[in-house]
């Protein structure tokens, strides 16, 4: 099962729960996919290091998150 079919049923079992993808892929259809189906943030591995922390307090407060990598890739 891919992370945006695991996202769809963590939707359907619990519709309050925030999701913030940690991937390898850093494609920014890829990542508009995974924010389509629910998730709240999308974070590219080789970001994580910096920008983890900031996705999960961003998520936490009601916001969304995209790793700097998918804003530089062009991300709108």
């Amino acid at each position: 099962m891919s992370g945006i079919q695991a996202a769809r049923r963590i939707r359907i079992v619990s519709p309050d729960s925030r999701i913030i993808f940690l991937s390898q892929h850093d494609s920014v259809q890829i990542a508009k996919d995974a924010l389509s189906v629910g998730a709240q943030g999308y974070v590219v591995k080789s970001d994580a290091g910096r920008e983890l922390l900031t996705a999960i307090q961003a998520v936490h407060e009601g916001g969304q998150f995209v790793s700097r990598t998918l804003v530089e890739r062009g991300w709108s």
